[in-house]
């Protein structure tokens, strides 16, 4: 089992690092982006070159990219210097990708999209820090037990075109995973409001999570793993 392992926060984040250690003892491919890419979604960089830089680390060298994380993914499976990646992981990511509109835009997210397109079973994971002064990222068996539950879901009844986004509550006791949709209005939303400077507006971001609803903002609120399932075709 090989894993391509990317992030949207930077190779140096600490979400990423909690990534490289869950896997360390596993076959894995680390292929990241230079800079912080929050909120980039699928952007990816054309009609320019990309500089690769390969960082030494343990267990393995980090393949650093002056790119996007869909960069990343793209560069992993189509340049030919890596055979047999079986799944992509990309996180963890600072912040939870709940709802439709962070959905959209995240570059997490993006990344486990287009490994899916590719072919490869993609899963986002995002840790939520929201609600508490501190959070821990989640312990390195648990991000394996859900990637290997994911990995494996309903392996042979869908294909490798469906993609999973993962979220991680910000809570001492998981009450456990639980699949469920994007909510249509809750998780992180906002809007542009005016800056200092006439000519200057600034996204204010904020939460939204509807109280006793079955989608993913509430449910991890409440202290579950959320999962949800899409079709990279769609």
């Amino acid at each position: 089992m090989s894993y391509l392992l990317t992030t949207d926060d930077g190779w140096t984040s600490k979400g990423y690092q909690a990534l490289i250690e869950a896997f360390e003892d596993e076959d894995i491919v680390c292929v990241a982006p230079y800079a912080n890419c929050s909120g980039m979604g699928s952007a990816r960089t054309l009609g320019e070159p990309v500089g690769l830089e390969a960082i030494r680390s343990s267990p393995v060298p980090i393949y650093v990219l002056n790119g996007t994380p869909v960069d990343c993914v793209e560069w992993a499976l189509t340049s030919g210097k890596f055979k047999g990646i079986d799944c992509a992981l990309a996180g963890i990511n600072y912040g939870a990708n709940v709802g439709a509109l962070s959905f959209a835009c995240s570059g997490t997210v993006a990344a486990a999209r287009v490994a899916a397109i590719r072919g490869v079973r993609g899963i986002a994971l995002s840790q939520h820090v929201r609600g508490r002064k501190e959070f821990k990222w989640p312990e390195p068996r648990e991000i394996r037990r859900v990637v290997k539950e994911y990995y494996d879901y309903n392996r042979g009844i869908i294909g490798e075109e469906h993609y999973f986004n993962v979220n991680f509550p910000n809570r001492k006791a998981l009450r456990g995973i639980t699949n469920t949709g994007l909510s249509s209005s809750g998780g992180y939303t906002g809007k542009f409001v005016r800056g200092k400077k006439t000519n200057q507006h600034v996204w204010k971001q904020t939460w939204k999570a509807k109280r006793g609803s079955d989608f993913d903002a509430d449910l991890l609120e409440r202290g579950y793993i959320t999962a949800t399932m899409h079709d990279a075709n769609c």
